[in-house]
């Protein structure tokens, strides 16, 4: 669906990506509106700013020719009109649950038919999971996608603008209340609920975005010693954040364990009985800041490692979100076979197709070992000055060196963390990889090109949107809060900065 947006008077003198915001919609804007990645890129006409230098370097010939601009670095001077496409997100939603006794924390006196809400908040994406707080049955899901992307594709960045905006803070916990309201308003409009039946919600996910959402500054996050604000792990009333439910409902926060190990991997952990398991266990959760914990001889073990936002499309040339026609596989066998997102026809690269291509590449021989690009290939070419590879046949789409070189320092990161972990036991027994790219991954590609240790991948199982189950275990259960927070103070944090065998371990990771 294409929505029409003209501009007013009041827009003039704003970036078309302001303009774009102000009006309630979303666009993907990986470095915060910087102007530096390129990716927030719009159709528009009218009384624009001239192009820049900027401008003219990150567009295509093909896009400058079709009035496509950057919208961070055009300004609207009068009359315009922005053209933008409605591409629909793959969400990971949390699914059904097994649970032994239903005992929720909320009053359910509230409501003759309580409801819940557990809310996995991701940088990318954002899941709700509605469930009856009577029989635990679950009502409704519904994934969306995070409106802060306007503001930038990873944490660091939304950072950013918190401490540089005074209305940063405001801004980015209004535009998500407002997307999670609209949620609630389409659950009671379909199953026929009213928002004062809504008596309790639980939230799960990075530290950032829990801060963010209690209307709590990260600001601290963004330089040494990175303390947290607060652990939370605490219920705020719903009134206070701004959902429309039930006035006397409160919202529990998943506690946080530092500034990057956030209340998401404690409802994985939660989700997986790392407090209660006998065996040795390993999680990781492929993202931008690739959580990962481990737990043996009841201690849990915790670390995080910064491996940038390349495998949720951004700082790649061509890279996306899981959107419609994001190319999520590619095989290399009599020529170039992609899969995409709802069989459409391909608009970009998202993070599991990045990972397939480079495995096929390097199986065939056109990445080096060193993460160099061959020139030689019948689908090899050059795009200002560089080396790439076309996947398609209008050569509308490529790979280039400078986007091996971010696959490289991202797969780096997570093989060295993970490594680093494992590395604390003798013997793993079980291992898993939890979220929604998790699910979306080919681990056996994963493993080709370095992504963890190969001697996992025998023991790896996928577990879907853990955070998103675990959060709704806490919906469910006051007893599993306790828990969660037991799992929060004792977790022990493995300090990966500065660690000689990380970096050991990272510098060796960056070879194919």
């Amino acid at each position: 669906m294409r929505t029409n947006l003209k501009t007013s008077s009041k827009d003039i003198g704003k970036t078309l990506l302001e303009i774009i915001i102000e009006n309630g919609y979303t666009l993907s804007a990986p470095c915060g509106g910087k102007g530096v990645c390129g990716n927030c890129k719009v159709k528009a006409t009218g009384n624009l700013s001239s192009l820049s230098e900027k401008e003219n370097e990150l567009l295509t010939k093909d896009e400058l020719e079709n009035n496509i601009r950057i919208s961070c670095l055009t300004k609207a001077l009068g009359e315009a009109e922005i053209f933008l496409e409605d591409s629909a997100f793959d969400v990971l939603t949390g699914g059904e649950l097994a649970l032994d006794t239903l005992s929720p924390a909320a009053d359910l006196s509230l409501s003759e038919n309580p409801v819940g809400i557990s809310i996995d908040i991701g940088t990318t994406t954002v899941a709700l999971s509605f469930f009856s707080l009577k029989d635990g049955t679950l009502l409704f899901e519904k994934g969306i996608v995070n409106p802060q992307r306007a503001f930038g594709a990873d944490v660091i960045s939304r950072i950013e603008y918190v401490t540089n905006n005074p209305d940063g803070l405001s801004k980015l916990q209004t535009i998500l209340v407002e997307a999670l309201n609209d949620v609630i308003d389409e659950f009671c409009q379909i199953k026929g609920f009213e928002r004062s039946n809504i008596i309790d919600v639980t939230i799960a996910a990075n530290s950032t975005m829990e801060l963010i959402f209690a209307k709590i500054s990260p600001a601290s996050l963004g330089h040494a010693p990175f303390t947290l604000a607060s652990n939370l792990g605490e219920n705020i009333p719903a009134v206070d954040i701004g959902l429309n439910i039930n006035k006397k409902a409160q919202i529990y926060f998943m506690p946080l364990i530092s500034g990057f190990i956030g209340g998401d991997t404690v409802a994985v952990m939660l989700y997986l009985d790392f407090d209660k398991r006998n065996d040795c266990a390993f999680v990781v959760d492929i993202g931008t800041n690739g959580e990962m914990a481990l737990t043996k001889n009841n201690e849990i073990f915790a670390c995080s490692t910064a491996a940038g936002p390349a495998f949720e499309g951004a700082k790649i040339k061509f890279g996306t979100g899981s959107i419609t026609g994001a190319i999520t596989d590619v095989a290399l066998n009599n020529g170039i076979s992609l899969k995409t997102i709802g069989n459409a026809k391909p608009s970009g690269i998202c993070g599991s197709g990045l990972i397939a291509l480079t495995s096929e590449l390097l199986k065939n021989e056109i990445i080096e070992d060193t993460g160099l690009l061959s020139d030689e290939s019948e689908y090899s070419g050059e795009e200002d000055n560089e080396t790439v590879f076309y996947l398609t046949e209008d050569k509308k789409l490529y790979i280039t060196q400078r986007d091996v070189r971010e696959i490289q320092l991202a797969k780096a990161a997570f093989f060295a963390g993970t490594d680093t972990l494992i590395d604390l036991s003798d013997n793993i027994d079980a291992a898993y990889v939890a979220g929604g790219f998790g699910m979306a991954l080919d681990l056996e590609k994963a493993a080709d090109i370095g992504l963890f240790p190969r001697k996992i991948l025998s023991i790896a199982q996928k577990t879907g949107n853990s955070a998103g189950k675990g959060a709704a275990l806490c919906l469910l259960s006051e007893n599993m809060r306790k828990r969660a927070e037991q799992i929060a103070s004792s977790t022990k944090i493995v300090e990966l900065s500065g660690s000689d065998a990380f970096e050991d371990r990272f510098i060796e990771a960056m070879m194919f």
